[in-house]
């Protein structure tokens, strides 16, 4: 699977995971959000970074596939950009929809998102409609960095930023 958990990288790079706090995971929303905000400045892109809060949990299904709120709120904005008629609503049925990551509990206190519910996964990812556990997802991402130990350092290095808002200690550079 072609995303990283934090907290498997550090284990892969033989350091302790942090006692993630409601503080620490607002300082990487608001990192997240502030680095998307840059980047979309920096292309002279069309922005979504502003529609990511009141999304909510629906903004994202993973870190590169978007919720149909951020989908349609971008159709919308380049319908308007065009100057054509802003007509884009929601499709009724759920966009990009092969992985959902989980979004745990301690995240929606700490960013104060709905509980989950009815369908919602909040532990276990969603891969192609199955379900796959969380603990699953962690032994297949360990054993994968174990053959690539290069990478682990790479992301260690990108994710610094990220890891150090965690709490994390130790980390290179």
């Amino acid at each position: 699977m072609p995303y990283h958990d934090a907290r498997t990288l550090l284990v892969a790079a033989g350091r302790p995971a942090p006692v993630t706090t409601a503080d620490g995971i607002r300082a990487v929303s608001q990192w997240s959000l502030a680095e998307l905000a840059r980047r979309e400045a920096e292309a002279g892109a069309l922005t979504v970074s502003e529609l990511v809060l009141a999304a909510g949990a629906g903004a994202a299904h993973t870190v590169n596939h978007p919720g149909n709120a951020l989908i349609v709120g971008l159709a919308r904005r380049a319908e308007a950009g065009f100057g054509w008629p802003v007509s884009a609503g929601d499709p009724g049925r759920t966009l990009l929809d092969s992985v959902h990551a989980p979004v745990e509990a301690p995240v929606r206190a700490a960013l104060g998102l709905p509980p989950a519910g009815g369908s919602e996964h909040h532990t276990d990812w969603v891969v192609g409609g199955r379900v796959v556990s969380a603990a699953e997802v962690r032994a297949v991402q360990l054993g994968w960095y174990e053959q690539h130990p290069a990478v682990v350092a790479r992301l260690l290095a990108r994710s610094a930023d990220q890891l150090l808002l965690l709490g994390a200690t130790g980390l290179p550079g």
